[in-house]
């Protein structure tokens, strides 16, 4: 009787694993993309894939798609937010030996003072506003002090304002009363005539101050020659 063979018996050993492997990769590729499938159909929002990512607490990009994602500054804030689901080596995250030092020329340069020197010079800062503060408050007060004296002051000098008005008034009534008399008889303040007599009193009543005014200069002034002789 002749014997037969199936056709896993007729394969060789090796070619039997060989098959099963690539079965087996086959088999994850379609569920991977099957599964890929599932999540983009639930995906409801229509956001782009890096968008639903940061939504859902994942990585935006699982790989780099520009020159920032390479930077170290993109590492460290993927690293820090992500931890190692980041993808990112911590240890490549730590600066060389050349951040370190230009790190240190450029604190040397920005800040030149050290922390002893810097809360000193706080310290004077804050005393001498306090300084201008308690300069100012003292003139303030000083000068509500003198509020009333000031008031006083402004008051004596509205006073002797109305009066030197009172007195000119008085004074020009006083021409025209005599321009009047002049005349004898009533005239418009209006007439020429009395404009220009006006005018002429009002000069003779100026050159009049004025020579009582050189007179009595001159009487003080022999007064105090007179005083200066007699010692």
């Amino acid at each position: 009787m002749m014997k037969t063979y199936s056709i896993e018996e007729s394969k060789p050993k090796e070619d039997i694993e060989l098959y099963s492997v690539e079965a087996d990769e086959n088999l994850q590729e379609l569920i991977q993309e099957k599964e890929a499938e599932i999540e983009r159909k639930r995906n409801k929002s229509g956001l782009r894939p890096q968008h639903y990512n940061i939504l859902h607490g994942k990585v935006p990009y699982e790989e780099p798609k520009c020159e920032t994602h390479l930077s170290l500054k993109y590492k460290k804030r993927m690293f820090g937010r992500y931890g190692y689901e980041s993808g990112v080596n911590p240890g490549a995250l730590w600066p060389t030996m050349d951040d370190i030092k230009e790190r240190y020329e450029y604190e040397k340069v920005a800040y030149p003072y050290s922390i002893e020197e810097m809360l000193k010079m706080a310290k004077e800062r804050r005393e001498y506003e306090e300084k201008l503060i308690n300069e100012r408050q003292l003139k303030i007060a000083n000068n509500l002090k003198k509020l009333e004296q000031w008031k006083q002051e402004i008051a004596d000098r509205a006073t002797k304002r109305m009066q030197a008005i009172a007195a000119a008034k008085a004074k020009r009534e006083a021409l025209i009363e005599e321009v009047r008399r002049h005349f004898g008889f009533k005239v418009d303040p209006k007439d020429e005539r009395f404009k220009e007599m006006l005018l002429q009193k009002e000069k003779d009543h100026k050159k009049k101050l004025k020579a009582e005014r050189a007179q009595a200069k001159q009487e003080k002034l022999m007064a105090q020659l007179a005083k200066a002789e007699s010692k």
